[in-house]
């Protein structure tokens, strides 16, 4: 678990992680910039070379059509999770993404 994108990035580069759950507004860095780096960082990187994509969940408060998803290589967008609905559905939406994996 990382605090925020900068957090996340010697995370991400250093360990092999089968999801990643991003938050879209954070501190410091959002999500976007993190996701555009981290694929830079991955390109990169010699241990992720011809790897599969790493699922990306974003978890939101906006809507999917106001998000302005950025193309990367070395990640693939599952779904996204929205803040403000109930626990319950957002439970829901979790499991319905994971079993999409």
């Amino acid at each position: 678990m990382a605090f925020d994108g900068q957090d996340a990035i010697p995370l991400l580069i250093n360990r092999q992680f089968d999801l990643v759950i991003l938050d879209w507004q954070m501190p410091q860095m959002g999500g976007r910039e993190t996701l555009l780096l981290m694929d830079r960082l991955m390109h990169e990187s010699k241990t992720h070379k011809n790897k599969r994509p790493i699922p990306v969940v974003i978890y939101t408060g906006h809507s999917e059509e106001e998000l302005e998803l950025p193309l990367v290589r070395h990640f693939s967008y599952m779904g996204f999770i929205n803040k403000r609905q109930a626990f319950s559905s957002m439970l829901r939406s979790f499991n319905f993404i994971l079993r999409a994996i």
